[in-house]
């Protein structure tokens, strides 16, 4: 290892003979099975009870216990998340139909609202081509007593102007 006060490098001693003898093994599909097997092996029979002290048995078995508590209130979590998802995927869905009934509804009666309007303009044409004329309907004003002209103050109550005097 080469130091400096600003960098550190490593150097690395790399035998190529060495580096491709590993890449063979590893090629060598016999020789990969056979390791896979004995590592393996290995950890069928490493016993994690004969190797810790009493206290790490314990602290493994409580930290097992938390981990199944962990893991169970994950999965009521879980469940309840797929529960209100499926409500809401469920109101969806209803207000996704009602809107399409109610869109085909608006659809349908501005279709009929078109062909009236239509109907009707063909019938004013026809009426201007064959001479007649088009009445409009008369529209009626009712009037209001609240539309009142207001009176003029009598001779007698009048305020003489003062100004032009």
């Amino acid at each position: 290892i080469v130091t400096s006060k600003r960098r550190t490098h490593v150097q690395f001693d790399l035998n190529i003979q060495k580096v491709k003898k590993e890449i063979q093994k590893l090629g060598d599909l016999d020789y990969v099975r056979s390791e896979i097997r004995r590592l393996a092996d290995e950890v069928r029979q490493f016993d994690v009870h004969m190797k810790l002290s009493p206290s790490a048995r314990k602290r493994l078995k409580d930290l097992e216990n938390r981990y199944e508590t962990w893991v169970r209130s994950l999965s009521k979590a879980q469940k309840q998340l797929d529960r209100e998802f499926s409500k809401a995927l469920r109101n969806i869905k209803k207000t996704h139909i009602e809107v399409q009934k109610r869109f085909d509804t608006a659809r349908r009666t501005a279709s009929q609202q078109k062909s009236k309007i239509s109907k009707a303009s063909q019938d004013l044409e026809g009426a201007a081509g064959s001479g007649k004329k088009a009445r409009a309907k008369k529209v009626s004003v009712k009037k209001t007593s609240g539309t009142k002209k207001k009176r003029s103050p009598s001779k007698k109550n009048r305020k003489p102007n003062l100004s032009k005097q």
